[in-house]
């Protein structure tokens, strides 16, 4: 089965929760399927102390998702689902 939706990817434990915001607000504002987060040794969130997240927000071997990307509408809510996540995250640290 191809990979078809959206995922995020972290390797370090204090960056699960991001990657967990994250998802969420993708989910919320994308219409894709929810591939979950998944740890991962990818050298973008390994090498880092802080917390890091790789966010798949589609896939661009699967055309309909490649044409999506191409779309301004698509690529304001992905932007504003990163961001939104990660507010979502900061807020939550603050609360604690």
């Amino acid at each position: 089965e191809r990979p078809n939706g959206i995922e995020v990817y972290f390797y370090r434990s204090h960056s699960e929760p991001l990657a967990r915001a994250v998802q969420g607000e993708l989910i919320e504002k994308q219409q894709l399927a929810d591939q979950g987060i998944h740890f991962r040794s990818l050298a973008v969130v390994r090498s880092t102390w802080f917390p890091a997240v790789l966010a798949e927000g589609g896939f661009m071997m699967i055309p309909e998702q490649e044409n999506a990307m191409r779309n301004p509408e698509f690529q304001e809510r992905y932007a504003r689902a990163v961001a939104d996540g990660h507010k979502k995250y900061f807020r939550a640290l603050r609360a604690r």
